[in-house]
């Protein structure tokens, strides 16, 4: 029974991806299986309609409302600009005048001569989902959406805010990042903690996403203008998108993470900052896709039935193909411990005794052995463990 699962953060050089993109609404799918899309492509579109405006018509003419329809100078179902003249009222031989305009575009949907009441309709707002990830479309949800499969660098951060972008991928120095106009546009990586002048550097300059090791509460909040809650982030409107990989203080980006981002500097990378900490978890990702060099015109069957290996479930986020990060724990594996004292702390497994041990705070548990890479050997909970691959 020394064999347990312990739950980790994926950073894998290649896995098989599918991301379901939906709309939110019924409307029309623009691409066709087998096609490759890149993160801008739109693959679907939809109109949603616009909100209702209710206009008062009898009452500021002065007239009964059954006799509403009499007065009006626009038709049921037009069209008509701000400003232009919906129902006209002239008395005394035409010397006097009361006017109804439209206080918005729209469109007249009906005239009740119950309420005296005209119904306008704003035009319908166009609703357009991108792909979000270089691969290849695998299914199609007629009316609904796609699949989009790739074969792709994951990368998953602890927490995140912000939504979806993409970008170019650019590895700063460890102690000295400097941002600038040359990276707008772009997922910046930051090895270390995330300052507030770093945040603030990286609003200026116009970039994308800003990737880091961990990030201070307090720089956080200083930056949103209020504190998050609810379990749920990805749909904030900062102007960035900001992932960490480790957790919140002062943190250095475990080695493994850290070398497959300078493994994948300067590619295009699509990242989303949404977390959901509740039921459904969902984790902060960076995607790098492999299947670049895929025609764009279509692409070769055999790479098309591998990426149509299609996800079990039809959530709006299907993840990685063949499951979650799950790692089998044993000697020689990487890991970090994620309990004070020693939070943050890395090292390898030495040993996992088979049988329940007592520790200094009298509970039986299963434990592992770990050296630290200072040397120091700790004995800890398995449960206080995440992995982070061969030592």
């Amino acid at each position: 029974m020394t064999q347990i699962g312990t739950t980790g953060l994926m950073a894998s050089h290649s896995v098989l991806v599918h991301r379901m993109r939906r709309l939110p609404v019924e409307g029309e799918v623009l691409v066709h299986r087998g096609m490759r899309v890149s993160p801008e492509t739109i693959v679907a579109r939809a109109e949603l309609p616009g909100p209702v405006r209710v206009v008062p018509i009898a009452q500021p003419l002065g007239v009964p409302a059954d006799r509403t329809l009499s007065f009006m100078t626009v038709p049921i179902n037009s069209s008509v600009r701000q400003g232009d003249l919906l129902a006209k009222r002239s008395t005394l031989w035409g010397r006097l005048t009361s006017e109804v305009r439209a206080p918005v575009a729209g469109t007249v949907e009906s005239v009740s001569s119950v309420t005296g009441q005209l119904v306008l309709r704003a035009p319908p707002k166009c609703v357009e989902v991108a792909a979000y990830l270089d691969g290849v479309v695998t299914r199609v949800l007629t009316g609904e959406g796609v699949v989009v499969s790739s074969r792709a660098a994951l990368i998953q951060g602890i927490f995140g805010v912000g939504g979806e972008t993409w970008g170019r991928l650019c590895v700063l120095d460890d102690d000295a990042p400097v941002i600038g106009p040359e990276h707008r546009g772009s997922i910046v990586v930051v090895p270390g903690r995330i300052a507030a002048a770093t945040i603030q550097a990286a609003l200026t300059a116009g970039a994308g996403a800003l990737l880091g090791a961990s990030v201070h509460d307090v720089d956080l909040c200083g930056w949103l203008g209020y504190e998050l809650g609810g379990g749920v982030t990805g749909s904030e409107k900062a102007g960035l998108t900001l992932i960490v990989t480790e957790g919140f203080g002062d943190l250095r980006m475990s080695r493994r993470t850290c070398d497959l981002l300078r493994q994948l500097n300067g590619r295009t990378a699509s990242v989303n900052g949404a977390t959901q900490i509740r039921a459904g978890v969902q984790r902060p990702e960076v995607l790098v896709s492999h299947v670049s060099d895929v025609p764009c015109d279509g692409v070769d069957d055999s790479l098309l039935a591998e990426l149509a290996a299609a996800p079990s479930d039809e959530s709006p986020s299907a993840s990685v193909a063949n499951g979650d990060p799950i790692e089998r724990l044993c000697v020689g594996l990487r890991v970090r411990l994620i309990r004070a004292p020693r939070f943050g702390a890395e090292g390898v497994v030495e040993e996992l005794p088979p049988r329940p041990q007592k520790l200094a705070t009298e509970a039986v548990v299963r434990v592992a052995v770990v050296r630290l890479t200072d040397g120091t050997v700790v004995r800890t909970p398995r449960a206080n463990i995440e992995w982070l691959g061969e030592g």
